[in-house]
């Protein structure tokens, strides 16, 4: 884990442009396809306020074209659409987001997660197109530093 001005980040986190996260659930030892779980990351989860809501995409089957939104969450000021960066496949929702949204406050890495996906092999390469590490921190850095006019502090 790692932290940029106070927003935490777990050091094996892919993200995109829009806040949304990819973090690694560990393969088994027969799995072929790598799983994800997908959430909003902690800077825009502490900047977007409460969470009062949030909407799953009702589209079946669950496979995701680049593009298209996957979700999305509304809170007293703000609302946005989360979109899949490339192709993915949701295998399961939290559920548990549409009687307590606030847990992606709570616990946006943990019990906030939103869904999870499945990268096949062939898509996997893809997460090459999202920050991660130190482009992460280089990216992130800029995008605080734009919205607050400040130095910031990475540890």
């Amino acid at each position: 884990m790692f932290t940029i001005s106070g927003y935490k980040f777990p050091s094996s986190l892919f993200v995109t442009s829009e806040h949304m996260y990819f973090l690694p659930i560990e393969k088994t030892d027969n799995a072929e396809d790598q799983y994800f779980l997908c959430g909003l990351d902690d800077y825009i989860q502490q900047n977007i306020g409460l969470v009062q809501y949030i909407h799953f995409s009702e589209k079946r089957p669950e496979t995701f074209r680049e593009g298209t939104t996957i979700f999305s969450i509304e809170t007293e000021k703000w609302t946005g659409f989360f979109i899949a960066p490339f192709t993915l496949q949701v295998v399961k929702r939290n559920t548990a987001l549409l009687e307590k949204p606030t847990l992606i406050n709570e616990d946006c890495y943990g019990k906030g997660w939103v869904v999870q996906v499945n990268l096949t092999p062939d898509t996997e390469n893809k997460l090459t197109s999202l920050f991660y590490k130190e482009n992460l921190v280089v990216w992130l850095e800029k995008e605080i530093a734009a919205e607050k006019g400040d130095k910031l502090d990475v540890s």
